[in-house]
């Protein structure tokens, strides 16, 4: 059953600019005049933003849970600690990236490691 949602820390629709790549991929954009030339082609279109556990849940696949990747893009530690609920019934091997950028928001990804050595 496909899904047609962006995975997100809340459940929200909202407008976003749409840029298809020549490699088949495409990049979406949220403030469209941040990216100048980059967006040139970008068509705008309306998304769903959904949390993992509200995917999980509507597709019947929340108690079934062994691996949990993620590779959003610096947005993984805002998205694995909106899935905490999930982490914390499954307890999924995890497997995500953390850029260097990333480590700076400390906070998050003290909440998250933090939340993990409290569920072993």
């Amino acid at each position: 059953m496909p899904i047609n949602a962006l995975i997100s820390t809340k459940d929200e629709s909202d407008y976003y600019s749409l840029k298809k790549l020549d490699t088949g991929n495409a990049r979406l954009y949220k403030e469209i005049d941040l990216y100048g030339n980059d967006a040139i082609s970008a068509c705008e279109i309306k998304l769903e933003t959904k949390t993992i556990n509200d995917i999980l849940i509507s597709t019947g696949y929340i108690e079934k849970i062994k691996f949990l990747k993620t590779d959003v893009e610096s947005m993984d530690m805002p998205i694995l600690n909106a899935s905490l609920d999930v982490i914390k019934k499954n307890k999924p091997i995890i497997f995500f990236e953390c850029h260097i950028a990333d480590a700076y928001k400390k906070e998050q990804v003290v909440t998250f490691l933090s939340f993990i050595k409290k569920s072993q």
